[in-house]
């Protein structure tokens, strides 16, 4: 692991920071490595997805799994480019696999899972698909879902749902999302989106219905302050930043995400560690996008005076989600067998998953460095010679029947 990036700090600082970089060794990249399908190309969600009948790998776990290998220092000598890093028999059938799920209609729909997933797991899918398009340089077969919204050929296809062709209609829709009780689950319908809605010309339009719903006591869209209601600020200040829009009284936003991050409370799921820091990095970019050097002056001050209790803290937290293998789980025992309603690994199944564990390292040390103007190189190129070897070593699963019982969840988890 490259702990160069330590060198100049204060002590106390670089003792929190290390302290924490340590729950990312090399054996969570193995980890990862040994989820690889050698067949397709592409990658599991965990290791009962892996070992069990039933589940496959997808767009989403690949696409995360390889963002750790391409910005987190292992293949800088490549020009942190996966292209010149990784196989190109690897890169062919990935390449093979994403554009087998692709559909005349836009979208991409995995084998395991059909036609019959949420407009969340759609959404997530294109934007999946689109990264890994773009990172080996390859066209899909058909014209995106983005592509036909945006050239008005939505009679082709499910592009366009009906609340995205109008902004009356598309209100209505917001307001069923009910981001004043629930904006975590309502921002996260919304990010999923993105694509789509900006594709549709209603960027402004959502913008304007936010901040017209925006609680101006705390900066949030809920009365309280919480892991959740900070949660859903975090989906909606990636969507300003994106849109390059300003949000209103966002010291305040800060100032919840802040209370949120140095909090006693105990989180039961890893998102919650992320998420507050997240929501800052998202301000941040969005205030730098459009100029406000005072809020961004402020955002920068309020980082600084808490940095170490807000690294110890993580550490705390993050701790109560990890693997002896490395990986982290979702919830504190277990992690969940669905990933946007779709099935992904044995319920009840008390294991780290590919979400869980790029969330808690790009939310446990990635926002931190990130805020402290570090580069997130926590790896090096023997990091990645390892990698590489336990990845070209897999070979095809032979499937296990899954237990009785442990097919999936009657909700979410």
């Amino acid at each position: 692991m490259n702990k160069n990036l330590l060198i100049g700090l204060e002590s106390k600082l670089a003792d929190s920071l290390d302290r924490l970089i340590s729950l990312f060794g090399t054996e969570t990249m193995l980890w990862f490595a040994r989820l690889y399908d050698p067949e397709s190309g592409a990658f599991y969600y965990s290791n009962s997805g892996r070992d069990y009948e039933g589940f496959g790998p997808d767009l989403e776990s690949t696409v995360q799994g390889l963002r750790c290998v391409e910005d987190k220092g292992m293949i800088d000598r490549y020009n942190c480019s996966l292209k010149n890093a990784l196989p190109e028999a690897m890169i062919k059938k990935l390449t093979d696999f994403t554009k087998s799920c692709a559909d005349p209609d836009g979208y991409y729909y995995h084998p395991q899972w059909g036609k019959n997933i949420n407009v969340q797991r759609r959404g997530r899918d294109l934007t999946w698909a689109r990264q890994i398009y773009d990172w080996f340089g390859e066209k899909p077969p058909y014209p995106t879902a983005v592509e036909l919204i945006s050239e008005k050929r939505t009679e082709e296809s499910v592009a366009l749902p009906d609340y995205l062709k109008s902004k009356t209609a598309f209100y209505a829709y917001l307001d069923s999302l009910d981001f004043k009780n629930k904006s975590y689950p309502a921002g996260n319908t919304l990010n999923a989106q993105g694509q789509q809605i900006r594709a549709a010309g209603l960027t402004e339009a959502c913008c304007e219905y936010l901040i017209a719903h925006q609680n101006p006591k705390n900066g949030l869209w809920e009365d309280n302050i919480s892991y959740s209601s900070v949660s859903g600020l975090m989906k909606v200040a990636g969507f300003f930043s994106g849109a390059g829009m300003a949000l209103p009284n966002i010291k305040l936003a800060l100032d919840s995400c802040i209370e949120m991050a140095l909090s006693d409370e105990l989180p039961d799921a890893v998102t919650y560690v992320y998420n507050p820091q997240s929501a800052v990095c998202s301000l941040s970019a969005a205030m730098k996008k459009i100029g406000d050097t005072e809020n961004a002056e402020y955002s920068r001050k309020r980082f600084q005076e808490n940095i170490v209790p807000l690294i110890d803290k993580t550490y705390e937290k993050l701790s109560r989600f990890r693997k002896p293998d490395g990986s982290f789980s979702y919830l504190q025992n277990r992690s969940v067998c669905k990933s946007q309603g779709a099935p992904v690994s044995l319920y009840l199944e008390n294991e780290g998953d590919v979400n869980a564990t790029t969330i808690a390292m790009s939310g446990g040390v990635g926002m931190l460095l990130h805020n402290l103007g570090l580069p997130f190189k926590i790896y090096d190129l023997s990091d990645y010679s390892e990698f590489i070897a336990v990845l070209m070593a897999q070979t095809p699963i032979k499937k296990k029947p899954v237990p009785e019982g442990r097919e999936s969840s009657p909700g979410r988890f």
